[in-house]
């Protein structure tokens, strides 16, 4: 169950990171928990890239399955959240080929089946190849040019302009002992920056 966000100064969250992404398919459990646990004091969204870092063995993500999520992320992050872990489901688990655009159609249905009134199957397919959607997933790797993320996955959470970075592989309490020090952080008198 995903909340809204009610909290007046939300922390932001960008998770940076690929389709295929054997890590970040491996901590979804912990990010899932996060988002369920803090959903009224987090905003998030997800920042793409189309390749992968060098220490994996899938040599590139699929330039469809980053639009795809864009296209899901323009209706909410919510649904792009669902749309990406449906998908890694059925590349990782499922073996199907997140390529081709009908398996990218039918995982869209999958999550709009399963998770009513979060996915718009009109608009997904609408937006799936339109301009603003790449233009989405171009400031995307800008945004991971400009800020120097050179491994995935990472996340960066900031709050009243301080805020902090992990890469790699981050548990369920990895992401929360981050989330409380920026919490203690915008809350005290003294200037505490965490990178």
């Amino acid at each position: 169950m995903y909340v809204t966000n009610s909290f007046s100064q939300p922390i932001k969250i960008v998770y940076y990171t690929y389709p295929l992404c054997q890590i970040s398919w491996g901590m979804q459990e912990s990010w899932r928990r996060l988002v369920k646990t803090y959903g009224d004091r987090i905003s998030f969204q997800f920042c793409l890239a189309r390749e992968n870092d060098k220490s994996s063995d899938v040599e590139l993500s699929s330039y469809s399955a980053c639009l795809a999520v864009k296209a899901a992320g323009l209706q909410s992050p919510t649904a792009a959240d669902l749309f990406l872990n449906k998908l890694r489901e059925a590349a990782m688990e499922e073996k199907r080929d997140i390529s081709r655009v009908d398996v990218l159609v039918e995982v869209a249905r999958e999550v709009n089946k399963q998770h009513r009134g979060l996915l718009d199957l009109h608009r997904f397919g609408k937006d799936f190849d339109a301009k603003a959607t790449r233009q989405a997933l171009h400031a995307d790797l800008e945004k991971i040019h400009r800020n120097r993320i050179d491994s995935f996955p990472t996340i960066t959470m900031t709050l009243a302009g301080k805020g902090l970075k992990l890469a790699g592989h981050s548990s369920y309490q990895r992401l929360t002992t981050a989330l409380h020090k920026l919490l203690g952080a915008s809350d005290s008198a003294s200037q505490v920056s965490y990178g």
